[in-house]
């Protein structure tokens, strides 16, 4: 039996996470903020645990997806409070390293710590801060049992990126750059709970000149894996094989 009874689950993109709530059937949650937010809410039952969806919405102005690491930092706090998960799942797509084994659709559990890359604060007693060097789950045993890959996860506010942000991910040995995670483990440790991502390839940082025209070419492809993978790992959970805290 699974140690985690309820489980949070939250993406940016209505794109990255439509073929999973398809899939497992999810549907309007019950409950809602309790602020004038724009987060999508749904949950599901696996095999007896809850599973709560919360997606970043979209922005009023513009109309386009929320992503980046301020609203997925409040979408996941938010949630927390609003339902007292057991476990939180950042799932969605990710630019990674092919010198560090990454392919076009090939999905990661993340290892256990994160990091920003572009919070850059120069002053005394400021720069592990701006790092962040936020703890995360440590799903190692779990990765291999499933033969998954594990690698650091670095967050940053853009798509692309400054000579500058590849210093600090290579300082921090990321092998996975996206623009989410580290935002919400942050609220993880706020509030306690236990975190990791699930990430999928998009396009490789160090093979290719446009990170934008990658990642829109091979989205697709790396939704079906990443929609796949999550599936197994939630599969795995429900059955117990991801110890408790």
């Amino acid at each position: 039996m699974s140690a985690y009874r309820t489980i949070l689950l939250v993406a940016a993109m209505e794109q990255e996470s439509s073929p999973l709530k398809q899939s497992l059937d999810f549907r309007p949650a019950t409950a809602s903020s309790r602020f004038a937010v724009p987060f999508s809410r749904f949950e599901a039952d696996l095999g007896g645990t809850r599973l709560i969806l919360s997606l970043n919405g979209k922005d009023r102005r513009y109309g386009n997806e929320n992503v980046g690491l301020e609203m997925a930092a409040l979408n996941t706090y938010d949630a927390i409070h609003a339902y007292s998960p057991d476990l939180v799942i950042n799932f969605g797509t990710a630019g990674a390293f092919k010198d560090r084994g990454a392919e076009v659709g090939k999905v990661f559990l993340s290892k256990d710590r994160f990091f920003f890359h572009d919070h850059r604060i120069p002053l005394s007693g400021y720069e592990d801060y701006g790092r962040g060097y936020l703890p995360g789950l440590d799903v190692e045993s779990f990765a291999q049992a499933l033969s998954l890959p594990t690698g650091i996860v670095s967050s940053g506010s853009s798509l692309d990126f400054t000579d500058r942000d590849l210093e600090e991910i290579h300082r921090n040995g990321a092998t996975l750059k996206e623009m989410e995670a580290a935002g919400i483990a942050w609220s993880c440790y706020l509030t306690g709970i236990p975190f990791f991502a699930i990430k999928s390839v998009t396009n490789l940082v160090d093979k290719t000149v446009s990170s934008a025209t990658e990642f829109e070419k091979n989205f697709a492809v790396a939704v079906e894996s990443l929609t796949n993978t999550t599936r197994t790992v939630l599969e795995a959970i429900v059955r117990g094989e991801l110890p408790g805290k």
